[in-house]
């Protein structure tokens, strides 16, 4: 077998990071080619890396070198004689749509969600691509809210297939054993994701200066870099929580051993797939709270049992509501924002819940493990390559 995981870069984040577990826990005797539209890695793989050297532009200009890619990628397909390709994000999917290739392609977010953050000319990308999803031997969604999408944008309910992001537990664990490498407060709430909008993190920053009326002695850990950093940075200081709020911008080689210290681990995000984050915090046993993006978070949260100040207590953790996705600064709450705190303060206080929690975790935990995902993934990929 030839496999090919096509993707914009393998440079952080969950689905490059999905990338970096699924070509090293593949079969060995796999031949794995990891192809990226740009050189920028952070994570490790097993396997050759190959650069389409065609970084994602703005604008009109990324149409055109669409086509671009499509042509150095099936001269790759033909050299390594690969047998199938498969796609994680949405503009590595346009690609492979138009290869040559038999392909998989992978959804990781809702798609719903994520239109309504892209411009106009990524958009009409996007609804194009949709439109040729059955092109593909199988379309894998991440959560069963993500395939309920794809099923109402065309996608054959026979094609359409979920499987689970394959984290290994096991080393979870142990990584999360080992010392932190940056000092960390006694106290601390914990958010880690990209600082852009999607993330929502400017919500946390605003309940958390509530949580500190009522939990003095306690901080707000960001671990986040990108284009919102600067304004978080501005945010916390227009607060007057400069002190309390501590950003950690760079990267981690070890982010489990300070995952390990939190609290409290918060997702404030208006959208998502399946957000690893939260699957990672259960492994290690630490409650979470989140937002109820449109896919994932309620599913890993589970079943309600109960509804108290604006948010609901799930079997495994704590959803409030979701966020209306405008930036904010000094204006007053938000009812989802209250919840928010209102949520945090609760896990905090109550140790009854946080021991509730890990007991309701330790089933659904291992379902989750990279074991059950693999076999998923090397089942689709055999059966697409017998494909004629």
């Amino acid at each position: 077998m030839r496999i090919a995981f096509l993707i914009p870069t393998l440079h952080k984040g969950g689905a490059e990071k999905i990338v970096s577990e699924l070509s090293k826990a593949l079969p060995k005797d796999w031949e794995k080619y990891i192809i990226v539209f740009e050189k920028k890695v952070s994570y490790e793989y097993e396997g050759e890396l190959i650069s389409l050297d065609v970084p994602i532009e703005k604008g009109l200009k990324e149409i055109f070198l669409v086509f671009k890619r499509v042509e150095k990628l099936n001269k790759i397909i033909e050299e390594k004689g690969i047998d199938v390709v498969l796609s994680i994000d949405e503009m590595a999917s346009l690609v492979n749509v138009f290869s040559k290739a038999k392909k998989i392609i992978a959804i990781h977010k809702s798609l719903k969600m994520a239109d309504k953050e892209k411009p106009f000319i990524k958009r009409i990308i996007a609804m194009i691509a949709r439109k040729l999803y059955n092109r593909a031997c199988y379309v894998i969604a991440v959560s069963e809210g993500i395939r309920k999408e794809l099923i109402e944008y065309g996608v054959k309910r026979e094609k359409a297939k979920v499987v689970y992001n394959p984290h290994d537990i096991k080393k979870i664990r142990e990584k999360a054993k080992e010392k932190a490498e940056i000092k960390l407060p006694e106290r601390f709430i914990l958010n880690i994701g990209r600082a852009e909008r999607q993330k929502g993190q400017w919500y946390l920053i605003r309940a958390f200066k509530e949580v500190l009326k009522k939990e003095k002695n306690v901080k707000l850990v960001l671990v986040a870099r990108g284009e919102l950093l600067d304004y978080l940075k501005k945010l916390r200081k227009e607060l007057g929580v400069e002190k309390e709020v501590i950003i950690i911008d760079g990267w981690i080689n070890n982010i489990y051993a300070i995952m390990d210290k939190a609290e409290v681990i918060v997702l404030s995000s208006l959208f998502e797939g399946f957000p690893n984050v939260l699957v990672e915090a259960l492994a290690i046993g630490k409650p979470i709270v989140s937002s109820d993006c449109p896919t994932g978070p309620s599913e890993i949260v589970g079943n309600i049992v109960e509804e108290k100040e604006g948010y609901k207590v799930g079997e495994r953790g704590i959803l409030i509501g979701q966020f209306d996705g405008k930036v904010k600064s000094k204006e007053e709450l938000s009812k989802e924002e209250k919840a928010l705190a209102n949520a945090i303060l609760r896990i905090l206080k109550d140790k009854n819940i946080r021991e509730e929690f890990k007991r309701n975790t330790k089933n659904f935990i291992w379902k989750m493990d990279k074991k059950n995902a693999i076999n998923e993934y090397v089942n689709l990929i055999e059966r697409c390559k017998k494909e004629r």
